[in-house]
């Protein structure tokens, strides 16, 4: 589908606002593309769940062809790279849950500096979800934070 045919179908869209919503999806893939590629295999995945969490319209777009995970680690054994979307997804799918433990007991004056609360599920992110980078882990706790507000 072109640009013009998208517009017929969505006549409240402004034609260069859909372009530059366009452009602004891609420069977020190339980024996601460019920290996964930088990351271990593990993190990587996790960047790539991630990034089709939070940007499914990107599919959408007239014209945009959505990057594979094959494309996207190409260097590495496919069976291995299954895994690790495996175990990123399972990470992904606690994210909700660990949100959820840390604002149970989280106290407001104690915003902006990490609590012994979080620590907690830090730890225990790692025991469950062991070999992600502690960046990984941030990301993950950050939405569920999100899913949980």
């Amino acid at each position: 589908m072109t640009i013009d045919e998208y517009l017929e179908f969505n006549p409240r869209l402004d034609r260069e606002r859909l372009i530059g919503e366009i452009r602004s999806d891609q420069r977020g893939e190339d980024a996601m593309v460019a920290r996964a590629r930088g990351a271990t295999l593990l993190d990587g995945a996790l960047e790539f769940e991630l990034f089709l969490e939070r940007s499914r319209r990107l599919s959408t777009w007239p014209g945009v062809r959505r990057l594979t995970r094959d494309e996207v680690f190409a260097d590495h054994d496919r069976e291995a790279v299954d895994q690790a979307k495996l175990r990123a997804r399972a990470l992904l799918d606690d994210a909700e849950r660990y949100g959820e433990e840390l604002r149970s007991q989280e106290s407001r004056q104690d915003l902006g500096k990490p609590s012994d609360r979080e620590r907690d599920v830090r730890a225990e992110m790692r025991t469950e979800h062991p070999g992600f980078s502690d960046r990984s882990y941030s990301a993950v706790l950050n939405r569920g934070l999100f899913l949980t507000r």
